[in-house]
């Protein structure tokens, strides 16, 4: 009897701990992209049809949205300028707005490469020397650039990116007629991470779902 009672009470006591208890089991992870913005220098040599290279400098800034571990897109704005085109005493500059996919290469411990390719439109403001003096203007025609690159973290939501690109861009001759330029250009970088995804590609959010047994 008494063996009795006591199972009795123990499936009293015991039997509202069963009733509550809950099971957590992970849910698949949720993602959304990561967003960055940057800002940093630009060098670009521009090579003047019928004429030598000229050396520009400025600065450039552009955001970056990345979908996969591998896959992302940038949108860019670009000016570099020179204050004394070959020594005509007229300055030059380049404008460029560009945007593009993103593709992330390979992955180190400490930093990872990418390869981009880039369309949009650019202006070229530059002088030609001729037999007469000079030739002065400015041509503005869509522009391309496709370049490689490294980006690596520094502290915190900071990164440096550093990458170089052919851009092709336009511009006349010496004759006035206009031509293809094949230019070079070299980007450095600060980069904010605005949504964090350091090497993985994208910001994870975690969650978990219960589900209660028992009544």
């Amino acid at each position: 009897m008494k063996i009795y009672t006591l199972f009795v009470l123990t499936l009293v006591l015991v039997g509202p701990l069963f009733a509550q208890t809950e099971f957590v089991a992970p849910v698949p992870t949720l993602k959304q992209p990561a967003y960055d913005v940057s800002v940093g220098y630009d060098y670009f040599s521009m090579r003047i049809p019928s004429a030598r290279r000229v050396s520009l400098a400025g600065v450039i800034a552009s955001g970056l949205t990345q979908f996969t571990p591998r896959l992302a897109a940038t949108f860019e704005f670009d000016y570099a300028h020179n204050s004394d085109v070959l020594g005509t005493g007229r300055s030059g500059h380049f404008l460029g707005v560009f945007g593009g996919p993103v593709v992330y290469l390979s992955k180190y411990k400490r930093f990872r490469t990418f390869g981009h390719a880039l369309v949009g439109a650019g202006e070229v403001d530059s002088a030609i020397p001729t037999d007469n003096g000079f030739l002065h203007g400015w041509v503005s025609r869509p522009s391309y650039a496709i370049g490689v690159g490294i980006e690596r973290p520094l502290k915190g939501p900071v990164a440096i990116r550093i990458c170089s690109d052919y851009l092709r861009t336009a511009f006349a001759d010496s004759s006035g007629a206009i031509g293809p330029q094949n230019n070079f250009r070299v980007v450095a970088n600060f980069v904010f991470q605005l949504a964090r995804h350091g090497f993985e590609g994208g910001h994870e959010l975690t969650f978990a779902r219960g589900r209660e047994l028992g009544s």
